[in-house]
């Protein structure tokens, strides 16, 4: 059994050169400035258009102030930053040790570079998706809460998160509704624009993403308020407000494409099985692999109490056909957060079974329990 830890993780980036030995504690002695310090040498090992490396590394600074406004202003609130530091990580390591044979030799920097950024920006949608979803709620039948100064308090919101998401995208989107659709309409009518948006974003004049992929995002059916898309319409439309030649002729193009997928799916429902093929697109798969498996060390921050909920995550004899794992969860602190684990199996078996049958990606197997861990 290897045990995928913090300690693991890091003594893995050292030797395969994504870390310094220097920066050994950045778990322990954590900053942005360290974690962009990591991710600029990421980005500077391949060619990539400017303006992706400019971007990404602007919203990791950001994100932050994400956390601190979500963990200010929900009932409850798990942490993101360091979460999405540790993605990294494992994803580096799945890249290196699981899929190195999955991606050509000629694509495998370029592949990382971009399997470090998804990691890093994947989830940093969530206050953003979370703001638009209460609209509707807000202005249902017209009686918002804000009437006496909807204009005043919208502007103030998009204060809240600028530098951070794109300025077209809250001038789009984060606004109060109109006085005619005030109505019980209004979450047809936002879910409609949204839809527009992510057609308009990832349609054939901007990221022009494979055509049953963008069908995916502007179905019908479709949650058009999951955070994985917003993070990825965000990052879209900021490469498209910084200048973003999305026709140039360049290898790096069709990577972006596959960056923005990654992001938009690794959440979302209307994505499974061959969705995830990883020679069609190798970031997505990994993704979701490694987002699902870092589940240590992510305080749940609530008004009445903050917990960290400890699992140990253990992988039976990895190997590129075959991955079991299994999570040990700290029986005290799944009581303290209210959990129990019946629920955490039914969300990692729901979890990975989104991608099972997945081309180029190991046969899964997951057990999970509860124990008593040392803390």
């Amino acid at each position: 059994m290897i045990e995928i830890s913090d300690d693991f993780l890091i003594d893995s980036a050292i030797k395969h050169h994504s870390l310094r030995t220097s920066e050994k504690d950045i778990l322990d002695h954590p900053s942005v400035h360290r974690i962009v310090g990591v991710l600029q040498r990421a980005l500077g090992r391949c060619s990539m258009v400017q303006v992706v490396v400019n971007e990404v590394l602007h919203v990791v600074k950001r994100s932050a102030s994400i956390d601190w406004l979500l963990f200010l202003s929900e009932h409850s609130h798990r942490d993101h930053l360091l979460h999405q530091f540790r993605v990294a990580l494992i994803a580096d390591w799945l890249l290196h040790y699981i899929f190195r044979t999955k991606v050509a030799d000629g694509d495998y920097e370029m592949t990382r570079a971009m399997l470090w950024s998804a990691a890093l920006v994947h989830d940093h949608g969530y206050a953003l998706s979370r703001l638009v979803s209460l609209i509707p709620t807000l202005f249902l039948n017209g009686t918002g809460i804000f009437d006496a100064d909807e204009q005043g308090v919208f502007l103030l919101l998009r204060k809240c998160y600028e530098g951070t998401y794109s300025p077209t995208i809250m001038e789009r989107l984060c606004v109060p509704p109109n006085a005619q659709d005030k109505n019980t309409k209004l979450e047809v009518t936002l879910s409609s624009e949204i839809r527009a948006a992510v057609g308009e974003y990832f349609g054939v004049s901007r990221a022009n993403l494979d055509a049953r992929v963008l069908a995916k995002l502007c179905s019908e059916g479709s949650n058009v308020y999951d955070h994985g898309l917003w993070s990825a319409l965000n990052m879209a439309a900021r490469f498209d407000d910084a200048g973003l030649p999305w026709r140039h002729r360049h290898d790096e193009i069709p990577t972006i494409r596959n960056l923005l997928e990654a992001i938009a799916a690794h959440n979302h429902s209307e994505f499974s099985g061959s969705d995830f093929d990883v020679s069609r697109n190798p970031l997505s798969g990994i993704l979701v692999l490694a987002d699902e498996i870092q589940e240590w060390n992510r305080p749940i921050l609530s008004r009445a109490k903050q917990v960290t909920l400890q699992c140990r995550v253990l992988l039976d004899r990895p190997s590129r056909s075959k991955l079991g794992m299994v999570f040990e969860y700290d029986h005290t602190g799944l009581h303290r957060a209210g959990l129990a684990i019946k629920k955490m199996k039914r969300l990692k078996s729901a979890a990975f079974q989104r991608i099972k049958g997945a081309a180029g990606l190991p046969s899964i197997d997951v057990n999970c329990h509860s124990v008593e861990l040392s803390v």
